[in-house]
Order: C-alpha cells, then sequence, then structure tokens
C-alpha cells in the first residue's frame, strides 16, 4: 500500500502520515534522517505530534484540516489533494527545501512531506542558466548591432570612394556569423562563423547559405520580398534542420547600406545560433511562460491573453511602457545592479494594479499593462482609472530606487496607451497603436503619456511615406540648398550665408524640421549630410565665378560624428573643387557638445586641422558649460531666435543674450543673431555690441541664383564692384 500511495502521489523522497485526529499523524512511509532535527518527534507508540514544528507547516495545517473535514463532510471516494507550495527551514545540517501535501486517498486522510531539495536545485539551476542565457541574447543582440554598424561605416566611405572591400579582417575573427552582398543580394564576403553555423566547408557553394537563408525567411516569415524591394531593416529567427545535421535556431538580422544617393550598395547579414537558448525555453513550460528575472508572463504569454480577450470581444486598455535611457543604468550600475532595480520597480508597479490587471515584460526595458474594463462600469470612470493607473506609474518611476550598495538610481517612464476596440480590430493593431503612442512619448520632452489618437496614425503613415520617399530624393533631384544671408548690422553687407535644404516632393516643399529628424532615424543623415557638403562647395565653385567671395554655414548633425570616414570626405571635396577651407564652416547644436563632449572635441579638432570654421548653433538653449567653450576650437557663438524674439519686453531674455554677447567676446569668438525681424531687435544688438545678425529683416532662405543676384544688387547699391 505505501509504495502505491507513494508512486500514486509521484513522489520520491518523502514522509508519508496519515490523519488519527487533530494533528496526531502516523508514519506510514519515510524514516528519513532529515526528518529528525526538523520535527524532533514526541513518540508515543507510533504516533507522531506534527502542530508547533514549523511556521510554515502549522499555517499549512490550517487549510489542510478544512480540506479533509469538507472532503470528509461530502463523503467524497474521489482521490484529491492540495500543496503548500515550496519552503525553506533552516537546521543544524544546513537548508531543506520541503513541500506538503494533503491528500485523500482511498478514504485516507494523508499529509506528505516532501523533500524537494534535488527538484529546487535543478530549478534553481535552471533559473540560473536561463538568466545567464537571457543575458547572452541581450550580448548577442549588442554585438549584432555594434558590428553591423562598425561594418556599415566601412561600406559606407567604400561606396562612395570606389575602393575595393576591407572587409576580410574586420570580420574573419568576429564570433557571429557575417554575410556581405552587394545590392542584388549577391555573396561579396562571408566570414568562417556563418560557414560554421550552417556547416557549409570553405569548398562548398558560399552562394548555398544564401539560398538556405532566403528559403527559410520565405517559408517561415513570408516577407522575402518586402525585406529587399523595400529596403529596412529587419530581424527575426528562424528554424534550420538540414538531416543529418542537428536541428538549429538562428537570429538574423539584415541591414541595408545606402551609397551617396541613397540607393542600396551592400547588405549586411549577422547571425548567431541561439538554439540553447530556445531548447531551454521550450523544454521548461514556466519559462516557456515567464520572465526568468521578474516572474512577470512573457511575450508569449501575454500574447495568449491578449488573443483570448479580444476573441471575447473584451474591451481593454493596454500600457505600453519603457524605462528611459535604461541601458545607461546598466552600463553606470552594472547588469546585476540594474536586475535588482528593475525587479523594485516592477514590486511597486505590480503593487498598484488592480486583480483583473495583467502585466508582462516583453523587453529589457519594456513592459505592457492590459487593462479589462469591469462589467457594467461606466465608460468615464474607465477611462478616469486608466489615466489615475498612467499617472501613478509615471509618478512612481520617478521615485528614487536603491542597489544593494545603496546607491540611488531613478528609472523614469514613457508610457503609450491604445484601447480595444476604440483604435484597434485586433491584437496585432493594438499592440501597434499602443507603440506608436509610446514613440510620441519618447520623443517628447513634455509629455510622459500619450493616448493613442488619429492624429498619431496619420503623421506615423506620413513619416513612413516620406522615410520611403527621401530614399530617392537625391538620385531624382529633388533636393535643392538654399542659402540665407548672415549680415553686418553697422556696415550693412552680407558677410556669409547659412546653407539650408529644402526637399520639392510632388509639387510640395517638405520643411527640414519635419524630413531631418526622419533621415536621422533611418541612417540616411550621413549620405545626406555629405551630399549637401559636397553642393555647398559646387556653390563655392559658382560664387567665385560670379566674383562673391562669402564663407558659406553648413548644419552638422549629431549622428554624422559617428561617419568614420567624414573628415577625408570633406578633406577629399575641398581638394577636388579647389577650394579655400577658410570659406566653409561646420555648424553643430550646442547639445552636441555636452552629450559626448570628449568624442565631439577630437572630432572638432579634426576638422579644425582641415581649415574649417567651427559654429555653435541654438546658442543658451543646452546650458553648455563655459570650460566646454574654453576648451573646442570653436569661432563662433549663433544666439538661439529664442531669446531674440522677445528681447523687447522680457527682462530674462535680455539677460541671456547679453551674457553670451560678453562670453564671446571674452573668449575671443564672433555672436551672431538669429531671428531678426525688427528695428527695435536690430537697435538693441547695436547698443550691446552684437554686430552680425541673421533674420527675415535682412532675407529669408533663397535659392542661390537668387542669392547671388541679390549680393550683385547689394554691392552695386554700396557702390561695390
Amino acid at each position: 500500500m505505501h509504495a502505491s500511495l507513494i508512486q500514486t502521489l509521484g513522489l520520491i523522497n518523502c514522509a508519508v502520515f496519515q490523519r488519527q485526529e487533530d494533528q496526531r499523524f502516523t508514519l506510514l512511509e519515510g524514516n528519513h534522517d532529515w526528518l529528525k532535527p526538523l520535527f524532533e518527534y514526541e513518540i508515543t507508540v507510533d504516533t507522531y505530534t506534527l502542530e508547533d514544528k514549523s511556521i510554515f507547516l502549522d499555517d499549512f495545517m490550517i487549510d489542510a484540516v478544512d480540506f479533509w473535514e469538507n472532503s470528509k463532510a461530502k463523503k467524497s471516494c474521489n482521490d484529491n489533494q492540495i500543496k503548500s507550495g515550496i519552503w525553506t527551514e533552516i537546521t543544524d545540517g544546513g537548508e531543506l527545501y520541503l513541500e506538503a501535501i494533503a491528500a485523500i486517498i482511498d478514504r485516507q486522510q494523508i499529509l506528505v512531506i516532501n523533500n524537494v531539495a534535488e527538484y529546487y536545485s535543478q530549478q534553481k539551476e535552471t533559473l540560473q542558466i536561463a538568466r545567464e542565457l537571457l543575458i547572452s541574447n541581450d550580448e548577442i543582440v549588442e554585438r549584432h548591432d555594434y558590428l553591423s554598424e562598425r561594418i556599415r561605416s566601412i561600406l559606407i566611405e567604400t561606396a562612395q570612394s570606389g575602393l575595393g572591400l576591407p572587409l576580410h579582417q574586420a570580420i574573419k575573427h568576429a564570433d557571429i556569423g557575417v554575410i556581405i552582398t552587394n545590392e542584388n543580394v549577391e555573396s561579396l564576403e562571408i566570414n568562417p562563423a556563418a560557414r560554421d553555423i550552417f556547416d557549409c566547408s570553405k569548398s562548398k557553394s558560399e552562394k548555398n547559405i544564401l539560398v538556405i537563408i532566403e528559403s527559410l525567411i520565405k517559408r517561415q516569415h513570408h516577407n522575402t520580398s518586402e525585406i529587399f524591394n523595400h529596403p529596412n531593416p529587419w530581424s527575426g529567427e528562424l528554424y534550420w534542420h538540414a538531416p543529418p545535421t542537428p536541428q538549429k535556431w538562428l537570429k538574423l538580422n539584415i541591414n541595408p547600406v545606402f551609397n551617396d544617393v541613397g540607393k542600396v550598395s551592400y547588405w549586411i547579414f549577422t547571425i548567431s545560433d541561439i538554439t540553447r537558448i530556445k531548447y531551454l525555453l521550450q523544454t521548461n513550460e514556466d519559462l516557456a511562460l515567464h520572465d526568468p528575472l521578474t516572474g512577470l508572463p512573457n511575450r508569449q504569454y501575454f500574447w495568449q491573453e491578449l488573443q483570448k480577450q479580444i476573441k471575447k470581444r473584451q474591451a481593454v486598455t493596454l500600457l505600453s511602457i519603457d524605462i528611459v535611457n535604461f541601458r545607461s543604468v546598466n552600463e553606470l550600475y552594472g547588469y546585476l545592479d540594474g536586475d535588482e532595480l528593475l525587479n523594485q520597480m516592477v514590486k511597486r508597479t505590480s503593487a498598484i494594479l488592480t486583480n483583473g490587471d495583467f502585466m508582462t515584460r516583453v523587453g529589457a526595458d519594456e513592459f505592457m499593462i492590459l487593462r479589462r474594463r469591469p462589467k457594467g462600469s461606466n465608460e468615464n470612470e474607465y477611462e478616469q482609472s486608466i489615466l489615475r493607473l498612467s499617472d501613478e506609474i509615471v509618478s512612481m518611476s520617478k521615485q528614487a530606487l536603491f542597489t544593494k550598495s545603496d546607491r540611488k538610481c531613478v528609472l523614469p517612464v514613457k508610457i503609450g496607451v491604445s484601447h480595444f476596440p476604440l483604435n484597434a480590430i485586433n491584437a496585432e493593431e493594438l499592440i501597434s497603436c499602443a507603440d506608436l503612442a509610446l514613440a510620441s512619448a519618447k520623443k517628447s520632452m513634455s509629455k510622459d503619456i500619450v493616448v493613442y489618437s488619429e492624429k498619431l496614425k496619420q503623421a506615423s503613415q506620413r513619416r513612413l511615406f516620406l522615410e520611403n520617399a527621401l530614399k530617392n530624393a537625391i538620385e531624382q533631384n529633388q533636393l535643392e540648398v538654399f542659402l540665407q544671408p548672415i549680415f553686418d548690422i553697422e556696415s550693412k553687407e552680407v558677410i556669409k550665408a547659412e546653407a539650408l535644404l529644402r526637399w520639392h516632393l510632388n509639387g510640395e516643399t517638405i520643411s527640414p524640421v519635419e524630413f531631418i529628424p526622419i533621415a536621422e532615424r533611418s541612417d540616411l543623415i550621413n549620405t545626406i549630410g555629405r551630399w549637401v557638403f559636397a553642393t555647398v562647395c559646387d556653390i563655392q565653385v559658382r560664387l567665385s565665378e560670379q566674383g562673391v567671395k562669402l564663407p558659406i554655414t553648413v548644419n552638422f548633425s549629431p549622428k554624422q560624428i559617428y561617419d568614420l570616414h567624414l573628415i577625408n570626405f570633406f578633406r577629399h571635396q575641398i581638394e577636388e573643387h579647389h577650394i579655400d577651407p577658410d570659406l566653409l564652416e561646420l555648424e553643430v547644436t550646442e547639445g552636441v557638445l555636452i552629450n559626448n563632449y570628449n568624442k565631439v572635441k577630437l572630432f572638432l579638432e579634426e576638422i579644425k586641422d582641415t581649415g574649417i570654421h567651427i559654429s555653435v548653433d541654438d546658442f543658451g538653449t543646452g546650458y553648455c558649460s563655459l570650460s566646454y567653450l574654453k576648451h573646442l576650437p570653436i569661432d563662433t557663438l549663433k544666439i538661439d531666435r529664442s531669446f531674440i524674439e522677445d528681447i523687447d519686453d522680457n527682462e530674462d531674455d535680455r539677460a541671456i543674450v547679453n551674457a553670451i554677447i560678453a562670453m564671446a567676446h571674452s573668449l575671443n569668438l564672433s555672436v551672431i543673431a538669429e531671428g531678426v525681424e525688427t528695428q527695435a531687435q536690430q537697435q538693441y544688438l547695436i547698443d550691446h555690441k552684437c554686430h552680425i545678425a541673421q533674420g527675415f529683416m535682412y532675407g529669408r532662405p533663397m535659392p542661390v541664383t537668387d542669392f547671388i543676384a541679390n549680393i550683385q544688387n547689394n554691392n552695386q547699391h554700396q557702390g561695390k564692384h
């Protein structure tokens, strides 16, 4: 009987007791050494008293007695049981991991104390392995991104210089697979790691690897043509099995590299074998549905729950949450402290959720919360509860957290909100709407919470349209450089010009305020930035032919700092056009100086070595340190137009303008006031010794031909030839 009982319960290392009355039990099986130090049995014949031996067991016994008595009252003959869950006991012999089970078997009231040390150890080891693998997975993603960016920089230079591929050594020793193809997806370079992943010896056709990849994408993702016909970065997982080769799961990233006219010159494939991670997740049911770090449901579990709610036509609201700059927290404190801070934040957030809320971790620093609308609830009350929840999460995220070493940290969040069925008809759309709202919140300096709206959707569709159109803008001659004059107020002469980019698309002139951020997000900014610089060099040649000698200022994007070969490109353009670099000026924003000072300092010093001048735009808005200005090779400060606009009647703006002028003079820098539109603004600048200005009062941005004509007319008016 005892053996069959143990077999029925599925237990091995356990003690089995039969209840006689109240807390008195007969030991049926399991005279184990680990029992004695724990319970210190009082033996009366064959009867044992279990009361006051363990607070965890005492707590469970309350439920167990209710269970036995209810089963007895119902005269139930069905085998049944309840479990306590695992708890830890500290004894002289060390830690015990135990689980109690109350059962009804053959009408007998059975209590089992199960020693689950081995199971607990396996679970702990599994979770630790999972954690390490997830960290490894994050590292794989970072390595993919880093390597792709390094290769992309080399290929950009290759595409624009016409030189051969200097890639072999760069990718030879990479521990992830790398494949470089031309624009037609024909192999140019395949590193040893890629061959190893696909068990392809050097003697085998390298083309075969690309055939395998394209076939897997087509069968498993059904969008091969979309990737290559509408070039955008793509990332996904692939399952590959070619007997007798063992089955593999692969992580694949595909990134296009654009040439100087926005066309694809190369494709970068980066591949990693993630079979071990997938195997672990698929062989452990709990890990397959839960995040091992936080214990929250994972993306797969969340997707199942969301689909279930939508299938029932249940009204739900989705909150998409992103921790701002969490990667920098990991870099500053380390991954272990980062995990600790993340868990603290999850516990705080979970504490304010209701029973019906469903929270999931969908990425390293991304979470989602699903809230169902209670039946019979008022729509307005429901919406207010969503806003309160969002506000509470944002407010709570700004409260300090502490690492184990008592280091203080804050994890502020941004939230995007979408509603079903108001905003979407299925799960995919609902998530997409929430992500779109989140993206808007992340771009906003003032909003932490954004609720999805049709206006957001329209703006998103326009951004996608413009992004696709921008890829062809250079090749289709849609871009044009305008020039805006910069005046010496006293002499009333044009002494400089600023190059401003315009995009003419289907009869509409797209503002750079709209399309430059799109270019920066889509990595087209390097291509466009180079085109603008080369075009300005062409303009300088035209000006020289007309007898006009004026410096031209070119705006510079922060992302161009990471263009490794940009300085050489500048030198090449200057030499090719035979122009004086003294007639060129690079204009950086103040924010660039403070965001990455050391890298910017080295970059600007290299720029200065070419002979190009440097100015700082939007000065006064970024709280730049005076020490930065002292040690950077800067020639000119431009006072931001926001301070000039209200200079007539705003004391704060006046104080800032006066301080910038005084600072520039003390550092022997030129100073230019932007956005001058009235005589009163001009007079104020003259009175305070700022004699160079730019604004509509002196001239709007205009095509180069009009600019040359205006300069010549102005010179004639001034009696100059």
